[in-house]
């Protein structure tokens, strides 16, 4: 399993992306769309992101009059600079429309703003093909709270100790929306040498690992990682933000593994840079049974959802 995202950045992260944009139509062939690319960059900040172009698309946009004066256009794919086995893919784009039929600007340079966009290693076409029924999720303070089963193994002539993750842990079993959902625990550990080998330092990683059925669409994959943060926070009292959210799955046809790492906009909170006490840290089936919690949180009710959200706002504003 491939872990950290595509482009080595986290969702808490600032990055930019140069690159070419173009709409993507129903049986468009991208081989042939050179003179329709847009050329521009992508700008990641804190959650915020937006697609500025150069002499990007021209104003004849279809309005969409939902109580907000935007324009928008769906489905569009970046080609990253100096890069052919990435892609971006951003669902839909908006801007403000200017009003001013007396001047034309021969030249403009231009903001589009989105809610979300993904970084691909495919191009997203005969998707019919393609199965994504797995989400790897992290979020903050996860290393330290939840530490991943790991054990040593001890080989006697060679005086050696090894240090070696365990198997994924199933952690439980969920329902929704008549979908059954696996979610399990896993880790790796990764291994530095200090000064003149005098010292070995073992680097815990956690990740939660969710397998459906079927599909899982973005949207989806989106609203458990929402959902599981506010968990998390709730359980550890004390505010966490979603550090990672991708879509594993592989194409049918040609029995390749796909990756779609998920950036979306969600509430931030401040750093905690407090370390976790040891009485606090994650206990299985001891201080939390996750077996059960996990499925009564997807499927809460209203009003209990209601004082969630006000006890989270509430921490927020300590």
């Amino acid at each position: 399993m491939q872990y950290f995202p595509l482009i080595k950045h986290t969702l808490l992260e600032s990055f930019s992306l140069n690159g070419g944009w173009i709409e993507l139509k129903a049986n468009s062939d991208l081989t042939k769309e050179q003179n329709n690319y847009k050329f521009g960059t992508l700008k990641y900040d804190n959650g915020l992101s937006n697609l500025a172009l150069f002499q990007g698309w021209s104003s004849n946009y279809q309005k969409v009059t939902s109580g907000m004066p935007l324009y928008r256009k769906s489905n569009i794919l970046g080609y990253i600079a100096n890069d052919n086995t990435k892609f971006v893919f951003i669902p839909e784009v908006s801007i403000n429309p200017v009003f001013n039929s007396l001047t034309i600007i021969p030249v403009v340079y231009n903001n589009w703003h989105m809610n979300r966009f993904s970084i691909i290693n495919f191009i997203p076409q005969n998707l019919s093909s393609k199965i994504f029924n797995k989400l790897l999720l992290k979020f903050t303070l996860l290393d330290d709270w939840i530490t991943p089963a790991f054990k040593f193994e001890g080989e006697y002539f060679s005086m050696k100790t090894v240090v070696k993750p365990s198997k994924p842990i199933v952690l439980a079993y969920f329902t929704y929306k008549g979908q059954i959902f696996k979610l399990e625990l896993v880790g790796n550990i990764s291994k530095k040498n200090g000064q003149n080998n005098k010292y070995i330092n073992y680097k815990n990683d956690s990740w939660i690992l969710i397998e459906g059925e079927n599909n899982i669409s973005s949207k989806q994959a989106i609203f458990f990682a929402t959902e599981l943060r506010k968990m998390f926070s709730v359980v550890l009292a004390r505010p966490l933000n979603t550090t990672q959210l991708s879509k594993k799955g592989i194409d049918k046809s040609t029995h390749r593994y796909l990756t779609e790492d998920l950036y979306f906009l969600e509430m931030r909170f401040r750093d905690n840079k407090n370390k976790l006490f040891i009485t606090e840290m994650f206990q299985e089936n001891i201080d939390i049974q996750l077996n059960n919690l996990i499925p009564n949180w997807f499927n809460k009710s209203k009003n209990f959802d209601l004082l969630i959200q006000d006890y989270l706002l509430t921490e927020t504003v300590k």
